[in-house]
C-alpha cells in the first residue's frame, strides 16, 4: 500500500517522509529538519547575538512560579534549582503537577486570565497551534536578538533545525525546546538473550515475541498505554507503519483507511491478547511501572521514560533492559517526534526573569545532563558530545537506537488546533477495539468525528 502523507504535508512545504526513509542525499539534507514536528518551512529567528553587557544576577530578587508535568526532563531540571539560585540570586515557585492536571490548570488560569505563571512547560505538538491562536505564548525573539539579554553562550544555533521549528510559529519563537522525543522499544534484554531471540524490529516479530514471553500473571508479553487520550500517542506510528494517518492524499481527513483499520486491530490484540488486565487504564507511568516490576517483556513507548528502569531505587530491572528501535510495518518505519519544551507567559509579570530561567534551563550543560539521565534533547552539542554514554545509567544502545528513531522520526499527532479533542476521539476508538468491538465499524466512527472537528476548525 503507498504510504499517505498527512494534510499538513501537503498545505505546507514539509520534508518528505520517502526521503527520510531512503536515506538519499536530499533526506541527508534535511535531517535536522526532521527533528521537528514543524514544518521545516517556517522562519525561526536569527542565531544568539553577539556577547553584550549581560549580566545573570540583573534580575536578583525576583521570585517567578514555574509550571510543568511531573516527567523525567523537569525531574533533571528541578535537581539543578539551587545551581539556578546561586547564578541569578532569584527564586522560584515551583509548581509541579501530572501531565493532564497541569495542562487543564494552565487553560483554566489562562482563560481566566489572572493566572500569575510566569514559565510553563508547554507540548508544542500538542497545543501549539492553540495557545498561539489564543495569544497564550509571549515572543521570545526579541529577548534572544537582544545581547544584554541573552548570554554569548547560549548559542541558538546550537539547536537542530528542527527543535528551532518546533518552537516557532509564524516566525515568532514562542519555545524553547528541552526534549523531543521519539518511540523505542523496551526489551528484556535478559529474557531475549536466553532466548537467544533479537530485539524485534518488525510488527511481525514484536507479535511473536510478546507471544512467546507471554506467561501470565508472572510475565506479560507486552503493554503500551490503553488509556483514553494518552493511547492517541501510542497508536500513531502504528497507523504510519501500517500504511494509514490521518489525511489522505489530498489533505482531506482519512482514519478508517485499510492501513488504519489494520493498526488499531494489531495494537488492540497486542494488549488484549498479551496485555495486563485493566490495560484501558493504563498511561505511561502504570506502563513503565509493569516493566520496573519485572512482569513485562515488551513495552513500545516514548524514548524518555528510559531512566527510571536503570535505577535500583525504582527497578528491579536494572542492567536487564534492552532498548531497541520501534519495529517497522508494512509500509516502513516511521516513529513520531514529539517536541516540549518552556515558554513565558503573555501576560507574566516578569517577563525578563522569565526569559533568564528558560535559556538557563535549555543550556548546554543542562540539555547534556537532560540527554544522559535518559531524555533526548535538540541541542547538537549534546548528541556530539563524544562517549556521550559515559556516565549515564544507560547503555549505548539506547542513545543509539534513540538517534536513530530521530533521524527518520515524522511529527507525530494530526496537524489540527484542537489537538486535545483529536486525540480523545482517535483514543476511544482504539479503547473500544481493544475491548472487542469491530475494528472497521469503530473507525468509521472515529472518521465521522474526526472528519467532523476538521470541518468545523476549517470554518466548512
Amino acid at each position: 500500500m503507498t504510504h499517505r502523507v498527512d494534510r499538513a504535508s501537503i498545505l505546507s512545504n514539509r520534508i518528505s517522509r520517502r526521503a527520510l526513509i531512503r536515506g538519499s542525499a536530499a533526506g541527508a539534507a534535511l535531517f535536522t529538519a526532521a527533528l521537528a514536528g514543524t514544518d521545516v518551512g517556517a522562519q525561526t529567528p536569527a542565531a544568539s547575538p553577539a556577547a553584550g553587557n549581560f549580566d545573570w544576577m540583573k534580575y536578583k530578587g525576583t521570585k517567578i512560579r514555574v509550571m510543568v508535568p511531573i516527567n523525567p526532563t523537569n525531574d533533571v531540571l528541578k535537581a539543578h534549582f539551587d545551581e539556578f539560585k546561586s547564578k541569578t540570586g532569584m527564586d522560584i515557585q515551583y509548581d509541579e503537577l501530572p501531565e493532564n492536571n497541569e495542562r487543564q490548570k494552565l487553560t483554566v488560569e489562562f482563560t481566566g486570565g489572572n493566572s500569575t505563571v510566569d514559565v510553563f512547560y508547554t507540548s508544542f505538538f500538542q497545543e501549539k497551534r492553540l495557545f498561539a491562536k489564543n495569544a497564550w505564548y509571549d515572543d521570545l525573539t526579541p529577548y534572544l536578538n537582544d545581547p544584554s539579554m541573552t548570554a554569548p553562550d547560549f548559542a541558538w544555533d546550537d539547536f537542530f533545525a528542527g527543535a528551532k521549528n518546533a518552537g516557532t510559529v509564524d516566525g515568532k519563537l514562542v519555545g524553547v525546546p528541552t526534549n523531543m522525543d521519539t518511540n523505542i522499544t523496551y526489551y528484556r534484554k535478559d529474557l531475549f538473550d536466553q532466548a537467544g531471540m533479537k530485539p524485534p524490529a518488525t510488527m511481525d516479530e514484536l507479535e511473536a515475541a510478546a507471544k512467546h514471553f507471554h506467561n501470565p500473571p508472572q510475565m506479560y508479553g507486552f503493554v503500551a498505554r490503553g488509556q483514553k487520550n494518552s493511547n492517541a500517542t501510542q497508536i500513531d506510528p502504528y497507523l504510519r507503519n501500517f500504511g494509514g494517518g490521518y489525511f489522505d492524499k489530498d489533505g482531506k481527513p482519512d482514519v478508517d483507511s485499510a492501513g488504519d483499520i489494520k493498526a488499531v486491530e494489531f495494537y488492540a490484540d497486542l494488549l488484549r491478547k498479551y496485555g495486563p488486565p485493566g490495560v484501558t487504564n493504563f498511561s505511561w507511568p502504570e506502563a513503565s511501572a509493569l516493566m520496573q516490576q519485572g512482569r513485562v517483556a515488551l513495552y513500545t513507548d516514548g524514548a524518555g521514560f528510559a531512566g527510571p528502569f536503570e535505577d535500583p531505587k525504582k527497578s528491579k530491572v536494572v542492567g536487564k533492559m534492552g532498548y531497541g528501535i520501534f519495529p517497522a510495518g508494512p509500509a516502513g518505519n516511521f516513529p513520531p517526534i514529539f517536541a516540549n519544551g518552556l515558554a513565558i507567559y503573555s501576560q507574566s509579570k516578569h517577563k525578563e526573569a522569565a526569559w533568564y530561567f528558560v535559556q538557563w534551563a535549555t543550556s548546554k550543560s543542562i540539555l547534556l545532563a537532560t540527554l544522559k539521565s535518559g531524555t533526548s534533547v535538540g541541542r547538537t552539542s549534546a548528541w556530539d558530545t563524544p562517549n556521550v554514554e559515559q556516565g549515564s545509567p544507560l547503555p549505548k544502545e539506547w542513545f543509539d537506537s534513540t538517534l536513530q528513531m530521530l533521524k527518520i522520526g515524522v511529527p507525530g499527532l494530526p496537524d489540527v488546533v484542537n489537538v486535545a479533542e483529536a486525540r480523545d476521539i482517535i483514543s476511544v476508538g482504539v479503547i473500544d477495539v481493544i475491548n472487542g468491538q469491530d475494528a472497521t465499524k469503530v473507525m468509521q466512527g472515529v472518521q465521522q468525528q474526526f472528519a467532523a472537528l476538521v470541518a468545523k476548525e476549517q470554518g466548512s
